[in-house]
């Protein structure tokens, strides 16, 4: 249980492959991202889905939602304009050139890593793409059209925040 906690961990908390925020993976720190977080907001009010301590758009609580709303259209545009995109940006990060140029960023900031990546961490890799196939088949998306939407780069980001924690500090 503590090594897939460990890996957990490493693949979406800290020094991170990415991230389960979703509106996090699109849009960064952008004020559209606190735009979807209030109206997600909403959409877990209405729907009496309790999101715990995460925020609206972490990924588990947007597949609660899914299961517990009762508005098929406001479940297919969030399919579509909002998870889909997201988590074919998610399965990217995991290529082996962009975790490669993520660990450089974390040590070029922190001077150290936690751990080199390793084949275990391509497991979180497969479980997204498995999610990301059934909301294709459930929803009938095109892979083509979700070029359009995915306008954020979770590296560059990352950048950026950790050099604004960086000027922070002094």
């Amino acid at each position: 249980f503590d090594k897939v906690q460990e890996l957990y961990t490493r693949c979406f908390d800290v020094q991170a492959v990415t991230t389960l925020d979703i509106g996090y993976v699109l849009y960064g720190d952008d004020y559209k991202r606190g735009e979807i977080l209030a109206n997600l907001n909403r959409e877990h009010q209405k729907a009496q889905n309790d999101c715990g301590r995460d925020l609206a758009d972490h990924l588990p609580n947007l597949l609660n939602l899914i299961s517990k709303s009762q508005d098929a259209q406001f479940i297919t545009d969030l399919v579509h304009e909002i998870l889909a995109p997201a988590l074919s940006k998610m399965i990217n990060e995991f290529d082996p050139q962009r975790m490669e140029e993520k660990n450089k960023l974390y040590k070029k900031h922190y001077k150290t890593l936690i751990e080199i990546p390793n084949n275990n961490s391509m497991t979180y890799q497969y479980a997204l793409k498995a999610l990301f196939s059934v909301l294709k088949e459930d929803f009938y998306i095109q892979e083509e059209a979700l070029s359009e939407y995915v306008k954020n780069d979770f590296l560059a980001s990352l950048n950026n925040e950790m050099s604004i924690e960086k000027l922070a500090k002094g």
